[in-house]
């Protein structure tokens, strides 16, 4: 289970001086990749010049070392890929041994990895304007004959439903172009004026995808957000999802423990956020008032929480603000009722995951003083 109080809690500003080679700090984290079957994260911690890892207790360990500029991560196949300045490397997951060191030609700054349903990788290449592909098995390397301009390729995903590539530009302002791999033609740009700097993109189950901006080059300013694109809108106006952040990088989605949590690493923030998606597998939000009872909602002093069934037991209650951060974890002990206290809250919106013996719900409150 995540403890993500914990894991929230990892903020480490950056030194001024050289660091460790074996340093088990973040140090502009850029991209994560999730090991769901071992339940660990790699982080590319790209001024450390190394990967860490990081198990759901927030720990970090030491992975590799001697990298040159690690960026973009991608697990398939048993390896781990990393996008590492000019180079593609890949270390077996199993014997944790550098097993591919392949320069790719003419690279500048490779940026972020995918792959697709036939077993290749696109590797996006920021500064030389190209995407590569790379096929595991030959080892073969190409550039893709893009039918039109490349402007700074950032963030980049496989969407298997269209057997597209779709990938955002770091540019004033920022793009979010689909490329149809069959014809290699762009088939669609979005441009919303107000959306700069982007660099990392996700698809959702319900079939949208978030996209994160720094929408500034400068420390910690907590100017960036994350963006909504729906493929079926016509518009260009892309609405805010959440902000706050601090040059948001590589975002990616995970399932875990019955919900699905968007993983925002904070490249100038030193941080990896967790932001518990509405989207939830197994979880309700609304539950009829005859199971689950939260009042007074809005509060402003405590909230109730009552369990108004016999068969079923409160066992945990996770509160989380607006931006996914983890406030609080209560453990009972098979609760009926139960009492937040809420007065040192400020007035916005909140989440609440309520954990049971065979259930699990999330519901928003409100504080308003």
């Amino acid at each position: 289970m995540f403890n993500f109080r914990l894991i929230l809690s990892i903020v480490i500003i950056i030194a001024f001086y050289s660091i460790n080679s074996y340093s088990q700090a973040l140090n502009y984290p850029e991209s994560t990749a999730y090991d769901s079957a071992n339940k660990t994260f790699y982080v590319s911690s790209k001024a450390g010049k190394q990967i860490l890892t990081m198990d759901l207790e927030s720990k970090l360990s030491f992975f590799a070392s001697g990298l040159i500029s690690p960026r973009g991560l991608l697990i398939y196949d048993g390896m781990l890929f990393v996008a590492d300045g000019s180079s593609l490397k890949g270390y077996n997951l199993t014997t944790k041994e550098l097993d591919l060191n392949l320069p790719l030609e003419n690279a500048l700054m490779l940026n972020d990895i995918c792959s697709d349903s036939s077993g290749h990788l696109y590797i996006t290449d920021t500064q030389a304007l190209v995407i590569y592909k790379y096929t595991p098995k030959t080892q073969a390397v190409e550039v893709l004959n893009i039918q039109d301009n490349v402007n700074s390729p950032n963030g980049i995903l496989y969407d298997k439903e269209t057997n597209q590539l779709v990938y955002v530009e770091y540019t004033d302002p920022g793009a979010i172009v689909t490329l149809d791999l069959a014809t290699a033609q762009i088939m669609k740009t979005v441009v919303d004026p107000k959306v700069k700097y982007m660099d990392g993109i996700v698809k959702l189950p319900n079939g949208k995808f978030l996209v994160s901006a720094w929408q500034v080059m400068s420390f910690d300013k907590q100017q960036g957000k994350i963006y909504e694109w729906d493929p079926k809108s016509t518009s260009q106006d892309l609405a805010v999802f959440a902000e706050g952040y601090s040059a948001p990088a590589d975002i990616s989605v995970i399932y875990e423990d019955g919900s699905y949590y968007l993983i925002i690493p904070n490249y100038m923030g030193n941080i990896i956020d967790f932001l518990p998606l509405d989207i939830q597998a197994n979880v309700k939000e609304t539950e009829s008032l005859s199971s689950i009872e939260l009042f007074p909602n809005p509060s402003a002093a405590n909230l109730n929480i009552n369990l108004n069934v016999t068969n079923k037991r409160i066992n945990s209650i996770s509160l989380y603000n607006q931006l996914g951060m983890s406030l609080n974890e209560i453990k009972l002990e098979g609760a009926l009722n139960y009492q937040i206290d809420v007065q040192n809250l400020e007035s916005g919106t909140y989440y609440i995951i309520i954990r049971g013996n065979d259930f699990m719900e999330k519901r928003r409150f409100v504080v308003l003083r």
